[in-house]
This record gives structure tokens, C-alpha cells and sequence, in this order.
């Protein structure tokens, strides 16, 4: 690093690969500074290669240099250019494929690789179409004057060659760049022929201690990396610790979140400012609730909108309006949940909307009108202007003052809307969708954040090169993922790609440019720490083969407790009065059926929650038939069908009895809503022959069982039980050959069977009550659950010879109880115990099975306090 630092001291200029690594260098030589006691110094000239051409081609203005003929373009001009050529062409282009042309465009430049020879190469459709838009790319690029920087390196190394520009500084260093293509190269050389001082170098940390941690799981491994950052950090962002994984686009969020627990348990309320971890997947402009706000207006010119855009935009605060207007827009919410649909159709809507919340729907309406009036076609700047008039409209951004992150938000948000004005010859006449896809492309690309060094920086391996760092962990080296797959262009001819030696294409070159780059990042601290897992999950893992040589020494890591351990030790113990719920009042009606002894025996304070204070858990829209209303038609259709057999007089099995099935079924479906997400007659088509083969599976069962008689369907009932009285409704209930009843519960879903009725808590009351609430009748009870297939059958009967499929009381019971009624008389003990647990108002937690108390429900019974404490 010394060598870097002097280098800069000298007046030399740095150049790096990307932004990043040149703010991170410049905050090193200013902490050189710092340290070495100096009051003031000039800004170190260091450059990402972007921001040092750009600089090169003012300079050629100025000088009228032959490179100066051509306008040089950014990345995101880049784009624009490439999806005006794919629009025009007639491609129907995504985002994500704009960037993979213009990249293909850019790997090819860079390596020599000309749009004749693309041409002559191409050989599948996708490398003729993109030779096809390479050339009509050239052509409009040569009609506006312009140039990537790609090609325009070409240009400028030419000009520096011929004497015909002179760079500003005489000693140019670059470092950072993973590999170095021939139009890297050919710069260089020019550079050199220039009369410059050039060199290509990687910085070096002295003299590295190098060593490779094995862990027997991916889980071990990565916490060992956030205890060894955080003993590295020491409680100061002055330091710079790397992380680095190869995987980095994918598990850098969840890593540096862990981190952020450890280091910063309070840093989802802190500004992300203030926050020492960093990673390069960090909030991009579009994530962001300010800019997406905007943005989810701007699609509420379409048809009809995703049920949860709009439901953001009701809570989002920057709406006129938001804190007024609260608990109106909430009940818009509820009410669009039980009866939009998964696509709400706002315009519609919007009449309902204004009645239960003005303001909002008022700024609805005004936008839908906006959207009705605007042109279809206008530049980019005349859409700008009409969004920014458009927002103002609907109050946004928000009544109160922005605070300092939004405030940061908003100005980069103003400034991605300015680059869009100034971009009318690049991207010409656009539709309002063609001006909300821009506008969401490019906020895609443009970081929320501005970079801040120092502190944890979680990078890919390329982003690590060209720093030096006081630690550096190198995490997830398993043979699978290093040397990593390579993954050549697939819009670029392979042959082509070999010939011109790009190492994602040529398997030595990869293998060489990955044995490097671990090399490079070895030397980049004192102590580098390369790591890998034996297994991640359960699939198993080896550690790469390029880790063999080095010494197996695992970091001596500080114990240091989690957050939860922390906040838990550091509580004080508060005693309070005991204060229980009221309990159930002798008049008292409790709702709920056979749900309240399911929901006490499961979780006490979800009963409580939902059943005596009437909570119930926000409803969440489904597209097409809900499992509820499939649940429930199935019911319908077995109803209809066993009423029609017994009104008849017709056995299961016979012909008749089959031909039953369909009418049934068509009963059933007339009782499904009209859809309101445009459910096709197709998809009902669907559901009426799944209903029928459940139906014909179900009459096949019976017509295998010894003779009975149907009783009734979805009838109702009561029962006492200790100090509750529940209504129940059983789904079916047959009389068997000795007169005794058979009570049948339908299930679609999966769970328990016979061991929900066991215990002294039965998870699965239902059928038990119903045995209890007939107990001189009922002899069996049988859940038929209906699998893709298959009828399952479980159950448990007084004399099962009588049922094929259903249980021994004995085997039932594991050898508990013999007889019929002693199983009776244990499950009404057990159900009356909780019937009066639930009565006197208990609300506890199971935490051993805390789903239930989880979800919505969540903040009332603070089920992760609970079940997160070290003492549970």
C-alpha cells in the first residue's frame, strides 16, 4: 500500500475499475494523512476509469482532438441507445436484456471482436438477431455523434499515440481491474508511447499471513465470519475489514443483516449512514418507499393494478393526506382484501374508495383523470414535466417536511428525472408504459445511497481487488463455487469469444484469472483468511482445490453474545400485579364451534385473541378459487350429491349414484362467486372435474363398506362441555347396520390424523366433540382426507369390522383404554379442561409450537420475546 500512497503523494494519478474502489482508496490516502499528522492536503487524484475517460474527452474538446468528434456516453445513455434500437427493430426487449445487448456490445469492443466478424460468425437466432442490433446500434451511434466507452477507448488510445492529446498527469497508475483486455492494453501502450510513466499493479499489505478455515457447515462458517468482523471492527469505523463471497449478489444481504445484529442492534432506527456495514447489493433507488411510491402511481394508468401496490400506496406516508386519513385508508384496505380481488380494478373502485377515504380518493381520481388526458405520445422531458405536475397533485411527497434520508432520496430522485429530460435524442417519442419502464430501469441502476468507506465491506471477489485491508476474510471458497462456472456471452459466437482469448470462455484463462485473483486478495491485508463449509444444508460440500497449499488455522474468535442474549441478560426484572382476563361470563356466547377447543389446545392466547376479542387475521387475495372456497365447495358438492342418493333411494355403487355426480357438482359451482380477478370458464371447467373425481372416489369407498344408511350433511348440533356451550356442524353422519351413527369429517388439506385426537391436548378436537355431543348414538369416527389419487381414511370405531380402514379403540389408543366409552370418558376430561381454561381466560404461549401465535398475530402475543429468550 505504501508503494500506492507514494505514488500519490508524487502527483501521480490513480485510476481503478470501478467508483467504488477509487472512494475507498481516496478515504485510505486521506487516513494516511490523518495519521502521519498533517492538518491539510490536496485531494488525491484518483479516478474510476468511467469518471478518467470522461475527463479525457473534455480535455479533447478543449484541444480539438479527432476523438472529440464523438459525443462520449455514460452507461445509462448506453442503454437508452440500445433500447430505442430494439424498439425500433421490433424486439420486444426486457430491462435485464437492454443490459445484457449493451454488455455483450461492450465485451466485444473491448476484445477486439468487430460487428464484420459477428456477422459472419453468428450462427443460432440469438447471435444473428444480436449482430443484427449490433449494426443498427453502430449506425444510430454514427448518426447522433456519439460513442460508449467502450469503443471510444479505441479512439482515445489513437489520438494519445499520434500526439494528438496530452493527459493531464504524467505518472498513471491502474489497479483494481480483475483482467486486462486488448483495449486496456492498447491504451496502456499508448499511454507509454505518450512519453507517460504507466504502470498496472495491485496494492500489497506488507508481508500477508495467509490461512484457510475449514467448518463442517455453511451456517458454522458464516457466523464465524461476523464474530471475526466484529473482533476485527473493534468498535470503529476507522478500520476497513473485507468480506468477501463469491456468491456476494446473493448472500450479501442476509450476511450483512446477521452482521448489522451483532454489531448494530438498533440499526433498523439509525440512517443508513450511520451503519458500519456495507455490501454492494445494497437499496437500489427503485426499492426505496419514496421512489417506489411514485412509481406505483405511475402504474395506476394501466387497466387495473396488483391488490398490494395499491394497498402500499394506501399506508404510504407520502400521499396527502397519510396521517390524517389513517384509519380511513385501513379500512379501504380491509375492504379491498375481502372483495377486490388479487388485481383491483381502481378504476372501479374509485367511487368506493372516495366515500371511505376523501382525500386519497380525491388525489385517485385526479390521477386517473391525468392519465385519461395526457398524449400518448410526447418526449421525455414533456413527460417529466407532466409526472412532476402529477405527484404535486396527489400532495406527494407528503404533507411533512422530508427528513434527512428522504430529503437524500428526493435529490437523487430529482436528478435521475433531469438525466431523463436531457435524454430526448437517445430515447425519442415514448408512450406513458414506455416512460414508466424507463424511468423504473434506470431507478434500478442507481444506488439509494451514496458509497461510505471504511467499517465491514461485503464485495464480490472483483469488487475486493485494489485495497489494501486491515482484515480480510475470503468466505464460501468450496469447489463448486471456485473457481467459479464460467459463463461465456451467450449473444457473442463462442469460437469468437475463444479466439480472442475472453477468459470466461477459454477454461485455462478462467482457471488462471481465478488462481490470480485469490492471489491478489491474499496480499490485500495482513492477515487474509480464506474459509469454506463441508456441507451447506444438506447437500455436500469440498473445499476448492486451489486452497490445498495453504495452512489449515482457524481464527481464535472473542465470545461475544447474540443480541437476543444481550437484551435479555441486560433487562431488569420488573414485577407487576398479576392482571388475568375477565373470564367467560355465565351469559356469555362464545362463537367459534369446535375452533375453540382446536385454537386452546394449540395456543391459549390465540383463542383468547381470537375468539373473545373478535381479532381475526387479515385476509390475504388469492388469484383464481381460494383453498378456503375449495374447502368449501366440496362440502357443497358431497351435500348435494348424498341428499339426492337418499331422496332417491340409490346405493353408492350404483350407475345411477354416478351419473349423480355431475348434477351435484354443477349445484355446487353455481354457489361460487363471479369472479373478480376474470376466473375463465375454463379454470371452473377445472375445478368441477377435480370436485367429480373426489365425488366418484368418495362413492367408491362406500360402496366398499358393508351396508348403511344416510343420516344428514352439514347438520348442526350443540354441545356442553364443562363450562362452554359450542355449536357444532358435522359434514356428514351415516347410521350403520347395528343402528349406530358414523360421523365423517371431509379434509382437503394436510395435518394430523389419528394423533390429533390423542393427548391431553388433541390438536384435532372436531370429531371427538361430535362423538361427545351424540354419545348414545356415535360409535365411529372417520377423517377422509382427499389426496391427488387417493381417498385416505383414518378413524377410530367401537366395532371397526364394520369399517374397512378405521382403528381398534386399543390400537387406537396404543393400549390406553379398551372400550368405547372409556376413550369417551377421556376425551370429554380432557375437552373439559380446556373448555375451562379457555373460560377463565388464559393466554399463554406454547413456545415449543409458536406458529399459531406467530403471523399477524405476532405483535399481540410478542411471541418472539417470548420464545427468542434464552430461558425458554
Amino acid at each position: 500500500m505504501q508503494d500506492l500512497l507514494h505514488w500519490l503523494s508524487g502527483g501521480g494519478t490513480v485510476v481503478t475499475a470501478s467508483a467504488r474502489q477509487a472512494g475507498q482508496l481516496r478515504w485510505l490516502y486521506d487516513r494516511s494523512r490523518c495519521r502521519a499528522g498533517e492538518a491539510g492536503w490536496l485531494a488525491a487524484p484518483v479516478l474510476p476509469l468511467a469518471g478518467w475517460l470522461e475527463q479525457h474527452w473534455e480535455q479533447a474538446v478543449v484541444e480539438a482532438a479527432p476523438c472529440a468528434g464523438q459525443r462520449l456516453l455514460g452507461d445509462w445513455q448506453t442503454r437508452l441507445i440500445w433500447r430505442a434500437v430494439a424498439a425500433d427493430e421490433g424486439a420486444d426487449v426486457e430491462p435485464a436484456t437492454t443490459g445484457l445487448l449493451a454488455a455483450a456490445a461492450g465485451l466485444a469492443a473491448d476484445w477486439g471482436i468487430g460487428s464484420a466478424a459477428l456477422s459472419g460468425a453468428a450462427a443460432s437466432a440469438d447471435e444473428q438477431r444480436f449482430a443484427q442490433l449490433l449494426g443498427a446500434y453502430e449506425s444510430r451511434c454514427r448518426a447522433l455523434g456519439v460513442s460508449d466507452a467502450s469503443r471510444w477507448r479505441w479512439q482515445l488510445a489513437g489520438d494519445l499515440a499520434a500526439g494528438a492529446i496530452r493527459p493531464r498527469s504524467d505518472r498513471i497508475l491502474f489497479t483494481g481491474f480483475a483482467y486486462w483486455p486488448p483495449a486496456l492494453d492498447r491504451l496502456f501502450e499508448a499511454l507509454r508511447q505518450a512519453g507517460l510513466e504507466v504502470a498496472r499493479r495491485q496494492p500489497v499489505a506488507g508481508k500477508p499471513s495467509l490461512a484457510k478455515a475449514i467448518y463442517a457447515d455453511r451456517r458454522d462458517e458464516q457466523a464465524a465470519a461476523i464474530q471475526w468482523a466484529a473482533d476485527q471492527l473493534q468498535g470503529s469505523t476507522e478500520r476497513l475489514i473485507g468480506i468477501v463471497l463469491p456468491d456476494a449478489a446473493e448472500q450479501a444481504p442476509r450476511f450483512g443483516r446477521r452482521l448489522l445484529d451483532l454489531l448494530q442492534p438498533d440499526w433498523r432506527a439509525r440512517p443508513a449512514r450511520e451503519h458500519p456495514v456495507q455490501w454492494r447489493c445494497s437499496e437500489s433507488l427503485r426499492h426505496t418507499e419514496l421512489v417506489a411510491s411514485a412509481l406505483r402511481l405511475l402504474a395506476l394508468s394501466g387497466d387495473a393494478i396488483d391488490y398490494r401496490e395499491l394497498a402500499a400506496l394506501l399506508r404510504s406516508r407520502y400521499i396527502a393526506g397519510a396521517e390524517a386519513e389513517a384509519e380511513q385508508r385501513a379500512c379501504v384496505d380491509r375492504l379491498l382484501r375481502e372483495r377486490a380481488g388479487p388485481r383491483v380494478d381502481h378504476w372501479q373502485w374509485q367511487g368506493r374508495i372516495r366515500a371511505e377515504a376523501p382525500v386519497f380518493g380525491k388525489a385517485l381520481s385526479g390521477w386517473l383523470d391525468a392519465t385519461q388526458d395526457c398524449p400518448a405520445r410526447q418526449s421525455a422531458a414533456a413527460w417529466v414535466r407532466w409526472l412532476g405536475r402529477c405527484l404535486r397533485q396527489v400532495g406527494w411527497p407528503g404533507e411533512a417536511p422530508l427528513g434527512p434520508e428522504d430529503a437524500l432520496l428526493h435529490e437523487r430522485w430529482t436528478a435521475l428525472l433531469d438525466d431523463i429530460a436531457g435524454s430526448d435524442e437517445f430515447s425519442g417519442g415514448l408512450s406513458l408504459a414506455g416512460f414508466r419502464d424507463l424511468l423504473e430501469e434506470l431507478a434500478v441502476q442507481r444506488p439509494a445511497q451514496t458509497f461510505r468507506p471504511g467499517g465491514v465491506q461485503i464485495l464480490a471477489p472483483e469488487e475486493a481487488l485494489g485495497l489494501v485491508y486491515d482484515g480480510l476474510w475470503i468466505a464460501g471458497l468450496h469447489a463448486d463455487a471456485w473457481p467459479p462456472p464460467r459463463r461465456p456471452n451467450p449473444l457473442l459466437p463462442l469460437f469468437l469469444q475463444r479466439e480472442a482469448g475472453i477468459p470466461e470462455a477459454v477454461p485455462a484463462r478462467a482457471a488462471e484469472l481465478a488462481a490470480g485473483l485469490l492471489a491478489q486478495l491474499g496480499a490485500a491485508a495482513p492477515q487474509a483468511l480464506f474459509s469454506c463449509a463441508m456441507a451447506d444444508g444438506e447437500l455436500a460440500l469440498a473445499p476448492s482445490p486451489l486452497l490445498a497449499e495453504l495452512p489449515a488455522e482457524r481464527p481464535v474468535l472473542a465470545a461475544r453474545p447474540s443480541v437476543q442474549e444481550s437484551l435479555y441478560w441486560s433487562a431488569e426484572l420488573e414485577t407487576v400485579a398479576a392482571d388475568p382476563a375477565p373470564a367467560v361470563g355465565e351469559a356469555e356466547r362464545v362463537r367459534g364451534g369446535s375452533r375453540v377447543l382446536q385454537l386452546e389446545a394449540a395456543c391459549p392466547a390465540r383463542a383468547f385473541f381470537e375468539l373473545r376479542l373478535g381479532a381475526r387475521p387479515l385476509e390475504v387475495p388469492v388469484a383464481g378459487i381460494s383453498p378456503q372456497q375449495r374447502g368449501q365447495l366440496l362440502h357443497r358438492a358431497a351435500q348435494a350429491l348424498y341428499e339426492s342418493l337418499a331422496a332417491r333411494g340409490l346405493e353408492a355403487g350404483s350407475a345411477e349414484a354416478l351419473a349423480a355426480v355431475a348434477p351435484a357438482v354443477d349445484a355446487a359451482m353455481q354457489t361460487l362467486p363471479v369472479a373478480r380477478d376474470g376466473l375463465g370458464r375454463t379454470a371452473r371447467q377445472l375445478e368441477a372435474r377435480r370436485l367429480e373425481r373426489l365425488l366418484r372416489s368418495l362413492l367408491a369407498w362406500d360402496a366398499a363398506r358393508p351396508p348403511f344408511r344416510f343420516v344428514a350433511a352439514e347438520a348442526g348440533g350443540e354441545l356442553r362441555i364443562g363450562p362452554l356451550t359450542l355449536r357444532l356442524r358435522s359434514d356428514r353422519v351415516d347410521e350403520l347396520a347395528d343402528g349406530a351413527y358414523l360421523v365423517i369429517d371431509y379434509k382437503t388439506g394436510s395435518g394430523p390424523e389419528l394423533s390429533g385426537w390423542r393427548g391431553e391436548r388433541p390438536a384435532e378436537p372436531q370429531l371427538p366433540m361430535y362423538a361427545l355431543a351424540e354419545r348414545g348414538r356415535v360409535a365411529a369416527i372417520a377423517a377422509l382426507r382427499f389426496q391427488p389419487g387417493a381417498l385416505k381414511v383414518a378413524g377410530v370405531a367401537r366395532d371397526p369390522a364394520q369399517l374397512p380402514g378405521l382403528s381398534s379403540v386399543a390400537k387406537f389408543s396404543r393400549g390406553e383404554f379398551d372400550d368405547w366409552e372409556a376413550l369417551l370418558a377421556a376425551w370429554a376430561e380432557r375437552l373439559q379442561r380446556l373448555a375451562a381454561e379457555f373460560a377463565t381466560g388464559a393466554c399463554t404461549i406454547d413456545t415449543g409450537k409458536p406458529a399459531l401465535a406467530a403471523g399477524q398475530f405476532g405483535p399481540l402475543t410478542r411471541v418472539r420475546d417470548v420464545a427468542g429468550s434464552p430461558a425458554t
